[in-house]
């Protein structure tokens, strides 16, 4: 692809949707084994697209043109289009038969002779004919029958949603293996919450995907379900993001990061490191020092200024006032595009993409990409520039959030230091494994010592040490494993966290006092259960009493509840002896809510004494 200039002729823009899904499905039939071929498969459906999208235009314009006519008229219309049929969107595998003397492949004939077919002609000499002809076939080393291209990017493939974590990935392979068409498995990373993997398997495209989902519904794993489900091809293939990446010295900044994440990502894999050790013992001529796709990118990194012009003008000398910040954050300016610069950018995010599985306008990095039913499936474009007019104040900030998304990715520190993992609480194996002799250690009376492991009984600490060194290798084994993972997890600045929560927004719930309960916002994930309120009608939360104030499914606009003429989101006055002290005064009065509970006695029913 890069030797017929392929990436330099399609530029990573939305309106060239259908440009860039080509090239990234050519890839794709090279990824598969695929040669150029198979890339013949491309023009063929784009070709059928065209076909299909004409012949519904065509009878659009038709059935809007022509009135109807009488029924004899339509009737022989309708033999007509009958006789007429396109076969176009037939595949090449369908077999079409037809019996027009156009089909036999000769000459007409004239009534009452017969036309000798290709077997009764000569038999010997199709025989001398065929012979030679696969001779030469064989001598050049060509397949009797010409091949036809493979739809390889093509998949079809069926979805887990949630497999227990004791269901591994070898099992799954072994029983999609048996049957056909069958390509290869992937799962997904533990969900962080309930431990559970998605799982995608790939099939060709030319099995009975229905049919084999079916199957596998009647199949427990484990005695657990699999509830497999077709997946859906993908519909959206090319996103669009902001247009404003369309300005120079956006597109400049985007080049830096992707040139610092090739030579990282290079590194990391080891990828042109064999190509130089191979032309290290070919020859020195073919010998490769650096990706050749970063050759000549310094023209575009570096950035050029007027300095010696200010200078001499006296332009750096006068410092800027607050009023001429804002007035230059306040202008209006034009998005400028710089062909060279983006070509040159577009053949750095294609490599990326393609090699490296990282979408880069995504700020995304796709794990497990191989082993996902469509390879190269999703990427983000350039979107148009945008219509209205942008000031600087605009772009900076474009390009400051996306900075803070492209921190992920170019976070380039596999380990973390020493002093910043103690921050964190390391833990020592020495210490961990003589916690766990002592929790094994028990003492039933003087002199006498039970290790739980084995049920046996010594007279002193120092036998049990050692019968759980000799006897309990394992134990011990596993608890400096378990050491080193917590610690290794410590260390990675990547490692799977939980998610945090968003501020709460300035608005309606806040309108309490800095003296008011604090606002509990209910997640998503979980319905909060709901209480009674004062006086038995529905109210908050279970245990939140009346303080909650959040929706209900009565809080329409209509139905809001009036202000809170009391603060703190009480809906009834306070006690008065609350009062009395919130206020600071002295507990006076009682309240009918602190007198004591009156107690109801029949006065007819006999004393507690003499019923006994």
């Amino acid at each position: 692809m890069e030797t017929h200039g392929i990436f330099d002729r399609v530029c990573l823009d939305l309106e060239n949707e259908k440009e860039i899904i080509k090239l990234m499905d050519s890839a794709v039939i090279f990824m598969e084994g695929g040669k150029n071929e198979d890339l013949k498969i491309l023009e063929i459906e784009n070709e059928e697209v065209k076909a299909v999208e004409n012949d519904d235009k065509k009878s659009e314009g038709a059935d809007g043109d022509k009135p109807k006519e009488d029924g004899e008229k339509n009737g022989e219309k309708d033999g007509n289009k009958k006789k007429s049929r396109d076969y176009s969107g037939y595949d090449d595998d369908d077999d079409i038969s037809d019996n027009s003397p156009s089909d036999a492949g000769g000459d007409d004939v004239p009534p009452g002779v017969e036309q000798k077919s290709d077997q009764e002609a000569d038999p010997s000499q199709e025989d001398g004919d065929s012979k030679q002809g696969k001779e030469k076939k064989l001598e050049d080393g060509e397949s009797e029958e010409p091949a036809k291209p493979r739809a390889l990017h093509r998949t079809h493939s069926i979805f887990m949603r949630s497999l227990p974590p004791f269901i591994n990935k070898q099992e799954i392979v072994n029983l999609c293996k048996e049957y056909e068409g069958f390509v290869r498995v992937a799962f997904s990373l533990q969900d962080q919450h309930r431990f559970l993997r998605r799982c995608w398997v790939t099939f060709n495209r030319d099995v009975n995907i229905k049919d084999i989902c079916w199957k596998l519904n009647k199949i427990r794993l484990r005695d657990s379900e699999l509830n497999p489900v077709v997946n859906r091809d993908l519909t959206r293939r090319v996103r669009a993001v902001s247009g404003i990446s369309q300005h120079a010295s956006c597109a400049r900044n985007d080049l830096r990061n992707i040139a610092r994440l090739i030579v990282h990502l290079d590194a990391k894999w080891k990828l042109w490191e064999n190509v130089k050790a191979k032309g290290e013992e070919e020859g020195g001529d073919k010998e490769v020092k650096e990706n050749p796709w970063l050759k000549n990118i310094s023209d575009y990194l570096v950035d050029e200024t007027s300095a010696e012009e200010e200078e001499l003008l006296g332009a750096n000398g006068e410092k800027k006032t607050e009023e001429s910040e804002k007035e230059e954050d306040s202008a209006a300016v034009a998005i400028t595009r710089d062909d060279e610069l983006i070509k040159v950018l577009d053949r750095l995010l294609y490599y990326l993409r393609i090699v490296h599985s990282v979408d880069y306008y995504n700020a995304s990095e796709y794990f497990c990409e191989d082993e996902m039913p469509n390879r190269c499936g999703i990427v983000h474009a350039r979107g148009p520039i945008p219509p209205n007019m942008l000031t600087k104040k605009n772009i900076d900030e474009f390009q400051k959030r996306f900075s803070q998304k492209l921190a992920l990715i170019l976070n380039f520190k596999e380990k973390l230091n020493e002093e910043e993992a103690k921050k964190l609480g390391p833990k020592d194996e020495k210490a961990e494994i003589e916690k766990f002799i002592a929790s094994n250690t028990q003492e039933l009376e003087k002199d006498k010592w039970l290790c739980p492991l084995s049920g046996k009984k010594f007279k002193g600490k120092e036998y049990i040490r050692k019968h759980i060194q000799n006897k309990h290798k394992d134990k011990i084994d596993a608890v400096r494993n378990e050491v080193k993972y917590f610690n290794n997890y410590l260390m990675d600045p990547r490692r799977p966290g939980p998610v945090e929560n968003q501020q709460p927004q300035s608005g309606r719930g806040n309108q309490q006092g800095s003296g008011g309960p604090v606002q509990i916002a209910a997640s998503p994930h979980y319905a909060m259960p709901m209480g009674r309120g004062p006086g038995g009608f529905p109210g908050g939360p279970t245990g939140m009493g009346s303080n909650y104030r959040g929706r209900t499914q009565f809080a329409s606009p209509q139905f809001q509840r009036p202000p809170n003429p009391y603060n703190g989101g009480r809906s009834y006055p306070p006690r008065r002896d609350q009062a009395a002290t919130r206020h600071g005064g002295g507990g006076g009065g009682s309240d009918y809510r602190s007198r004591a509970r009156i107690a109801y006695h029949d006065l007819d029913a006999p004393d507690a004494d003499d019923l006994f």
